[in-house]
């Protein structure tokens, strides 16, 4: 939700401090937002960090995947 509305920073907060009891696939979505996150805020270089966390979780996979190859591009870019 956070994401959505492109309240970054305070997703940044929110995921500095993870729940403890969250399911795998949480872990990946979390993960992958904030790659999200880190990305709209400018840093492609974290961002890829958190891409790379989030493909080995299964159900996040295939949407890191996706974004390291864009994350990667962007950097060769740079």
């Amino acid at each position: 939700m956070l994401a959505r509305s492109e309240r970054y920073q305070e997703l940044l907060t929110l995921v500095a401090n993870p729940f403890d009891g969250i399911t795998e696939k949480q872990q990946g979505e979390m993960l992958f937002l904030t790659g999200m996150a880190h990305y709209q805020l400018g840093d492609s270089r974290k961002s890829l960090g958190y891409m790379e966390k989030a493909a080995s979780i299964q159900s996040s996979r295939g949407q890191a995947n996706s974004w390291i190859g864009f994350l990667q591009q962007d950097l060769n870019n740079q």
